[in-house]
């Protein structure tokens, strides 16, 4: 009886979705798991353990898409809002890079995520004070090399530390070339595609018309991680800003809806403009792996052939 009860609701709940909400489902769960996990131990090159050193990254990325979907949807129960987020986290470059490679960061963005999540289930400060303490806790042994973890003082001119802040959030850094890593880092790329900044303006503008002080507690985290990425010593090889990934996601998310009403309620040329659009995120997601699968890999096997030559 309660099978066919659990079966009835599951029908009743995909009923209410809409057959764009369930293509972007199966599709964010599709990339997820294939971008994730196939050829993990090959792609990018490594050792005979690579598979199993990388699997625990590679699940906690799915992990972190999962529960930024829920962590979203619990705060704005916007659901098109919350898969949308999800999605473009899924196949950010960056999130696809570090999911495929022994990532610290990654892990500890799902511990913080997970911590998070917990906490939006109560409204005592008391819980929420307890519960933050074990997510501290797990994040700093999964994530111990954490700028604030070690020697936090900060070594750099007032000049370095503002053009460090400002490259961060840097149209060059953000969509053509993010440097954050030496080794393995996918310099060719910035942190999200040329194809989603007119989604990103559209988010952006969306965020600041619609300002509520109310959400300045949740830029606070955001705020920190920047200044912290900023003020590392080893900048720009710096891991901390890839936490703060989930929010420009967000944006991209709210640009995304902005555009899908337009393309509702819009004649053919603005149809028409968007369509391109779509075509050319295809494309350069497309050409992304290409650059991931061939070029990228032959760079690392290279460097590695390199740095055994040499030392």
């Amino acid at each position: 009886m309660d099978r066919a009860r659990i079966m009835t609701n599951l029908k009743n709940s995909f009923g209410l979705m809409s057959r764009a909400t369930l293509v972007l489902i199966i599709f964010t769960t599709v990339s997820l798991i294939l971008s994730r996990i196939w050829l993990l131990g090959i792609l990018p090159p490594g050792g005979a353990d690579s598979f199993w050193l990388r699997l625990p990254t590679a699940c906690a990325s799915i992990l972190s898409v999962i529960l930024t979907i829920l962590i979203i949807h619990k705060l704005t129960h916007e659901r098109k809002l919350a898969l949308l987020t999800g999605f473009f986290l899924a196949i950010n470059p960056w999130h696809i890079e570090q999911s495929r490679v022994y990532s610290p960061a990654m892990v500890g963005l799902s511990v913080l995520l997970a911590g998070l999540l917990v906490t939006l289930f109560t409204k005592k400060t008391i819980l929420k004070l307890a519960i933050s303490l074990p997510t501290l806790i797990g994040f700093y042994l999964v994530y111990p090399s954490f700028r604030l973890f070690g020697n936090f003082t900060i070594k750099l001119t007032l000049y370095e530390f503002l053009h460090n802040l400002f490259k961060l959030i840097s149209v060059d850094y953000l969509f053509f070339h993010n440097d954050s890593f030496w080794a393995g880092g996918f310099r060719t790329f910035g942190v999200l595609l040329v194809s989603t900044l007119p989604l990103f303006i559209a988010g952006l503008f969306y965020l600041v018309k619609n300002f509520n002080f109310a959400y300045i507690r949740w830029l606070i985290p955001f705020i920190i991680i920047w200044v912290i990425a900023a003020s590392n010593p080893m900048f720009p090889e710096q891991q901390e800003y890839f936490l703060i990934t989930p929010y420009l996601t967000l944006i991209l998310a709210y640009g995304s809806l902005f555009f899908y009403q337009r393309f509702k309620s819009g004649n053919l040329f603005i149809k028409t403009i968007l369509t391109v659009l779509i075509i050319f995120f295809m494309y350069e997601q497309v050409l992304f792996f290409h650059w991931y699968m061939i070029h990228y890999s032959n760079r690392i096997k290279n460097e590695r052939l390199y740095e055994t030559e040499a030392f």
